[in-house]
């Protein structure tokens, strides 16, 4: 199966600018190719896509952090990759079986086991704010789906080459409300990376 990704500046933080319905847009990055795992179905193919999409849009993301407030030392970069990101970063995905299992208020295991993991990664970046948000949008608004698919029309990526992401259909939008104590994990990521220095000095 094929991966289609779109990486796509725009403006606002609140969660009404996430979905809204003409917004303009500036393409940053793109991707089309086959999928890096072998899958046995649907579901699962569309999970590891998003993870891999959201990799590489968190890459984006620090480079566009880093314009604006200059590089990040090796060590700022893990704290923020591990709490709060570096800008507003929302996740799109057209499966509503992968955005369900997702934002569930339980997370349980899927028919595939193995594919756990990703769920709770993919939550795990939602409840620490690395991912401010996730939303379920209709396939007939996924502009991705024009870098995959040869029988869908180019009429949205034409649109989106004068600046325009519209959603025109239902569409859901979910983040966590999870009252998670961003500077007490910081610290505690400090510690740990302190630990983590004085025991390799004392080998």
């Amino acid at each position: 199966c094929l991966r289609g990704l779109l990486l796509l500046r725009a403006s606002g933080t609140s969660d009404h600018s996430f979905t809204s319905k003409d917004a303009v847009v500036h393409a940053l990055d793109w991707a089309s190719k086959a999928q890096r795992h072998v899958v046995r179905s649907t579901f699962a193919a569309e999970l590891l896509s998003a993870g891999d999409s959201n990799d590489q849009g968190m890459l984006v993301s620090q480079m566009i952090y880093e314009v604006e407030y200059s590089v990040c030392s090796a060590d700022q970069s893990r704290q923020r990759w591990a709490v709060g990101g570096f800008v507003p970063t929302v996740l799109y995905v057209d499966a509503l079986s992968v955005y369900a299992a997702v934002t569930a208020t339980f997370i349980k295991t899927p028919t595939e086991k193995s594919l756990l993991s990703h769920i709770q990664y993919l939550r795990e970046l939602l409840d620490r704010k690395v991912l401010r948000a996730m939303s379920w949008i209709d396939t007939r608004d996924m502009l991705s789906d024009g870098l995959t698919k040869g029988s869908v029309a180019r009429d949205l990526l034409a649109r989106l080459l004068d600046g325009y992401m519209s959603i025109t259909h239902e569409c859901k939008t979910w983040s966590s409300k999870d009252t998670i104590d961003t500077m007490r994990l910081q610290k505690h990521a400090m510690d740990s990376s302190t630990s983590c220095f004085h025991a390799a000095a004392s080998c």
